[in-house]
Parts: structure tokens; sequence; C-alpha cells
């Protein structure tokens, strides 16, 4: 994929984190200083139909993240997710986020 280079495509793998994967998604909209203009996040959600339910849920809220939810039918595995959203990724500058970290502020 051609990327443009400035801006922060932020990668998440999520398996079974309908649980946890909103304070995730919170903690990348509390930072300060961002250009959300310049950021993308892009959620794989490895083969667990619960969590692809809560983010269809809660999606509205993050507009300024502009997310983006990629669903893969069968578990592929952390690995394999990553590499996968690697490529879809926007920016040169990638950060990778399990769906079960945060960002603190700054």
């Amino acid at each position: 994929m051609n990327r443009v280079g400035q801006g922060i495509s932020i990668i998440i793998t999520a398996y079974k984190s309908q649980d946890f994967i909103e304070e995730c998604l919170d903690s990348i909209m509390l930072q300060r200083g961002v250009d959300f203009s310049k950021l993308e996040v892009i959620v794989g959600v490895d083969g667990c139909k619960d969590t692809l339910s809560k983010l269809k849920e809660i999606k509205n809220k993050y507009n300024n993240l502009r997310l983006k939810v990629v669903y893969f039918k069968k578990n592929r595995g952390t690995y394999v997710t990553s590499n996968t959203l690697v490529t879809l990724a926007r920016y040169n500058n990638i950060i990778r986020f399990d769906s079960d970290d945060i960002m603190h502020p700054n």
C-alpha cells in the first residue's frame, strides 16, 4: 500500500476483548496535542463475534479516530492479524496495540 508520511496509524488486535476495548479506545481519545485529522485506528477482530458486536455498538463514539474495524471470520492469531493490519495502515508511523492496552495522556 502507498502510505502517506505525515500521520499515525494505530493497529489494534482484538480477541475476546468486548469487556475492555472501549477503555483502550477511550485512552487514545484522551491524548493531548494530537492532530486527530492525521490519525487512524484499525482494529482487527480475530474471529470473536462478541467483540465485533461491542465495536458496532460503540463505533460512533470514535468518529475522531477514523476507526476502521476489520473482521476475520476465523481466529488467525495475534501475529497474523497484526501483519495483516500493517498492510492496511495509511501512515508510515505505526503503533501496535493489543485491545487490553491503554495509553496514558501525553
